[in-house]
């Protein structure tokens, strides 16, 4: 995408607004979202209360982490995510164990 891309605002709570890429808009502006650290919602499934982010949801990765290139958690336009690497805590714990010897 690029930086001239259509975008529109999508209202939160407190009077601050959200930015999302047009094309995302219908889809999200169906839902009640909040501002805490993040813009988030809840939802009921089975008796259990979920939160989802606006940032997975705009990616719709529910369950990976999602950064902000430009550092604005109210901007979630496609070109601003960027999906975030885990560390593979394998290859951690390995170099512990693997790393250098004081053994002559």
């Amino acid at each position: 995408m690029t930086g001239n891309a259509p975008y529109k605002t999508l209202p939160l709570a407190k009077g601050k607004v959200a930015l999302v890429d047009a094309d995302d808009h219908l889809r999200l502006s169906q839902f009640d979202w909040q501002i805490g650290r993040y813009v988030f919602r809840r939802y009921m499934t089975g008796g259990k209360q979920h939160t989802v982010t606006l940032q997975r949801e705009v990616m719709r990765r529910p369950d990976q982490r999602i950064k902000f290139v430009n550092g604005n958690p109210l901007d979630c336009r496609k070109e601003n995510l960027e999906l975030r690497v885990k560390p593979n805590k394998r290859r951690k714990s390995l170099i512990g164990i693997c790393g250098t010897s004081s053994a002559p």
